[in-house]
This record gives structure tokens, C-alpha cells and sequence, in this order.
């Protein structure tokens, strides 16, 4: 989507890089004066392109990144060769249309970004060796560095521009993704539907959204089918005669909205919303129509709850199975792990109490065949896998195990502190369990209502195309764009 190639052109530096690759070959000079890439505008020299790549290299450097090698690394080259291309045409485009652009922090961010390299080199010597390496004067890579913060500049407006135009058409916002049951459902639920699942990944993995190729087809047929999953709901519940009270509504209303209050701010909702072609009024609208799939899913939940029962034999089934896990007895101990279970044995005969373990932690803590030997401290059932748990809180204090498989090898367990507490009865852990057995099976019911739902209607996915992506192919073909990938080895 349009907000990812945003990200690429104002961070372009901070994802690129490149080490020990030689760009110039024989006459360097003859070389750099190589036409990389040209529109109707003009040509744009190899030299620039090695400012560019000089660039990446030290935010790879500094920052410890690896970087590609063979056909990832060509790869990597023309990526950096389209950026600098719709970096070109963009900027044209943005004085052609006349935008208005302040350039005036342009000198403050680059003596802040030269500042920043020369303290990441450690001292101003090796940052101006480093550029001279490659063929560059230092002059050349800061009067490029420069233009660059501008170029960014104009990029950022248009950007900014071409999304406040194509949200106002509502053009993009109103094209069909998904069809169902001949109701057409349109792009701006995707959009909205696609900022829940940033929010997803911010939640769950401190990170934003997968770009890969691969990934982004994944999510967006993902995005489709809740669409058409939550209208399939909205109707069955209207056929089921479910009624929800505006209350309710309005106040889940404000419960997602909260939500990206919390993660963006009061104030900068409004632009945030821009990214996703959303207006405040239709996301608002969106919400209200969001909020009433939730309810109504939690009103089918409950009917399918009402079918559903809990037996006896399921409540002491379930307790037999996770009685260990039921256990907050905490142990203090230490461990000598191994990967291989001779090796275990053959330490295990050394110990025959605590101070032989001792002795043997001492002598084999620093072993080739011992993965890790080391104080884990107080810990619980549940702190650790479950095979090294039972082991653990199986012994008494002062006891020493035999080796014990786990998933990572054999440990030999030396527990120096236990409090003993008293599992839970069945009785005091029945409604516990019941309730726990209850939300797995109307889950289970749940997603094959859905299923049931999904298989009995007509779906059709449109495919999903990035606006602002074929607008730039757009631009190129109107520039006359070529380039000359083949120059950069």
C-alpha cells in the first residue's frame, strides 16, 4: 500500500547497505561518468550512484548489518537505482505542480546527519577515509548528502499531496475488493481493516507488518475474508433477529477508537487516518459498522454457549491432565546441560549429593560438550518446558537429579531451595476449569459457524493494487524513464 512506499522513501538509507564490494573497476573516472539512468529531464551519472550506495554502506556499518552478497545484492542494486529514479521524478513532479516545500530545516538535519556518521566512525579521519575509498572527494558525498535531505523534502510534499487528492476523490476509498453474495465491499474497510492488523503486529510483535511480497498477499486475502466473514455475520444475525442497543454500540464505538487514540495520539488521528484514504466522518462510520460484527459475533457466541455443556467426566479429565501445571511451588536450582546423553551419564557418575554436584559444575562449566551450566534461580511449573518442571519440582531441597531430556539436551538438576505448596483441589479449581472448557468449545463451534457461513456464500476477491505504485510506473512511462541496471556492477 501506498503508506509502506512512503516509509521506503523517507528511511530509504536506514534499509540498504553494502560491504567489501568494489564498484569501481579500472578507470574510475571513466566509470563514474557512466549514465545510470535518464528521462526526458536529463541524465543521472554512476556518480551519483555511488554517493548513494556510500551512503547505505555506512548506515550498514554502523549499525552491524550483514550485507547481501550474489544475486540478493543485485538485487539490492536496483532497488536502490528505482528509489533514486521515483527520488528524480517525484521531486519533478512537485515543481511542476508548484507544491510549496519548506526546505528550511534542510541545513540543520544534515549537519545533525554528518554529525551522527563521524561520531559512528569514531573520528572524523575514518569518515573521510572511508568516503575517499571510494572514489569520492568528501566535498562530492556531503554536497550529495544534502541534496538528498532536500530531495526528500519534495518527495514527502507530493506524497502528502497526491494521498490528500486521492482521498478527497474517494476514488481509491470506494473500489471493490471483495464481492459477496453480489454485495460489493469496498476498499476503505480494507484500509481500516488493515490498520487493525498493524496494530496486530505492534501488539504482539513490537514490530510493523511483513513487506515481503509473499506476506503482503497473504494479509491482504487475510483482510478479504474477514470482510466478507463480518458481512456474512451482520446478515445472519439480521436473520436471526439479534438486536443490539445503540448504547452498546456507541460504547464499543469508543472502545476501538481508544485504540488507536493510544497508538497514534488525539491529535495526529486525522493524518494518520490519510495513510489509509479514511476521512474522519467515514471513519467513524466504518467503527459504528465494526463495532456492530463485534457485538453481534458476542451475542451468537452466547447462543452457542446456551447449547453447550460441561460434563463431569470433561471437568476431572481436564484436572487429571493439568494437575502439574496446577502446582506454584517454586524451587531455586542449578543445572548442567548437555547435548548429548553420554556425556550426561558419564557426569552424572561423579555426583552423589550436593557437594559432588558442586564440584562437577566447577569442572565441567567451561567443557566443549557443555552447552550451559549456570544458576536459573526461583522458578515455578510454569516458568520452564514441562519435561525439565516435572524433574525440577520433583526433587526436595538438596537433592540432585539423574540426566533429564528436554528439547535442549540432558540436564543434570541441583535444587538448593524448594516452599512446597499444596496443589489446588478439584473442587476449588471446577469453575476454573469449566469456564475454560466452555470458551474452547463454543470457539471451536464459533469458527465453524463462520466456516459454514464463508462456504455457503458467493466470494470473490478482487485483486488488491497499490494506487501510489502504479501511479510511479505511470510517471515513469510519461518521463521516458531508462535505466541501465547493468552499469552497477
Amino acid at each position: 500500500m501506498m503508506r509502506k512506499i512512503i516509509s521506503i522513501l523517507i528511511i530509504i538509507a536506514l534499509v540498504i547497505g553494502m560491504s567489501g564490494c568494489n564498484l569501481i573497476k579500472v578507470d574510475p573516472e571513466r566509470d563514474m561518468q557512466q549514465i545510470i539512468f535518464k528521462t526526458k529531464e536529463g541524465e543521472v551519472s554512476k556518480k551519483e550512484f555511488v554517493n548513494y550506495f556510500t551512503y547505505y554502506e555506512m548506515v550498514y556499518k554502523l549499525n552491524n548489518y550483514e550485507m547481501p552478497v550474489d544475486e540478493d545484492l543485485e538485487a539490492l542494486k536496483e532497488d536502490i537505482l528505482n528509489s533514486m529514479v521515483e527520488v528524480n521524478i517525484l521531486k519533478l513532479e512537485t515543481i511542476n505542480k508548484k507544491y510549496e516545500v519548506d526546505t528550511s530545516d534542510v541545513e540543520e538535519e544534515f549537519d545533525a546527519t554528518i554529525a551522527a556518521l563521524i561520531e559512528g566512525f569514531g573520528d572524523e579521519a575514518k569518515y573521510t577515509a572511508f568516503i575517499e575509498e571510494r572514489n569520492l572527494t568528501r566535498e562530492e558525498f556531503e554536497g550529495f548528502l544534502k541534496k538528498y535531505h532536500e530531495d526528500v523534502k519534495y518527495v514527502n510534499v507530493f506524497i502528502e499531496e497526491y494521498s490528500k487528492e486521492l482521498q478527497e476523490s474517494g476514488v481509491e476509498a470506494n473500489q471493490t475488493v471483495v464481492t459477496v453474495d453480489e454485495e460489493e465491499l469496498v476498499k476503505d474497510e480494507f484500509y481500516y481493516r488493515l490498520s487493525q492488523m498493524e496494530f496486530f503486529y505492534f501488539a504482539n510483535y513490537g514490530t510493523g507488518m511483513p513487506t515481503d511480497e509473499e506476506s503482503v498477499k497473504t494479509i491482504y486475502s487475510q483482510i478479504q475474508d474477514e470482510m466478507a466473514t463480518a458481512y456474512l455475520i451482520r446478515q445472519d444475525a439480521n436473520k436471526q433477529k439479534i438486536n443490539i442497543a445503540n448504547e452498546d454500540i456507541e460504547k464499543s464505538k469508543e472502545d476501538i477508537k481508544s485504540q488507536y487514540v493510544e497508538l497514534v495520539g488525539e491529535e495526529q488521528l486525522s493524518t494518520y487516518l490519510d495513510n489509509y484514504y479514511l476521512t474522519d466522518k467515514r471513519f467513524d462510520e466504518i467503527i459504528g459498522i465494526d463495532a456492530q460484527t463485534r457485538l453481534y459475533e458476542d451475542a451468537i457466541k452466547e447462543n452457542l454457549e446456551k447449547d453447550t455443556t460441561i460434563t463431569e467426566k470433561e471437568i476431572q479429565e481436564s484436572y487429571d491432565a493439568n494437575k502439574a501445571s496446577y502446582n506454584t511451588s517454586t524451587v531455586s536450582a542449578k543445572h548442567i546441560l548437555t547435548e548429548s546423553e553420554e556425556f550426561a551419564n558419564e557426569i552424572s557418575k561423579e555426583i552423589t549429593d550436593a557437594k559432588s554436584f558442586e564440584a562437577a559444575f566447577e569442572k565441567y562449566k567451561d567443557h566443549e560438550e557443555v552447552k550451559e551450566a549456570s544458576d536459573l534461580g526461583e522458578f515455578n511449573y510454569g516458568d520452564m518446558v514441562s519435561d525439565f518442571a516435572d524433574a525440577a519440582l520433583g526433587l526436595e531441597k538438596g537433592e540432585v537429579s539423574k540426566p533429564v531430556q528436554s528439547e535442549f539436551g540432558y540436564h543434570i538438576i541441583y535444587v538448593y531451595e524448594k516452599e512446597n505448596i499444596d496443589i489446588p483441589t478439584l473442587e476449588e479449581k471446577e469453575e476454573e476449569i469449566k469456564n475454560t472448557l466452555m470458551n474452547q468449545k463454543v470457539g471451536t463451534k464459533l469458527t465453524e459457524y463462520k466456516s459454514d457461513l464463508i462456504s455457503k456464500g458467493k466470494i470473490e476477491k478482487a485483486e488488491i493494487k497499490d494506487p501510489f505504485g502504479i501511479f510511479v510506473e505511470e510517471l515513469k512511462e510519461d518521463y521516458n524513464v531508462k535505466t541501465y541496471p547493468k552499469r552497477l556492477k
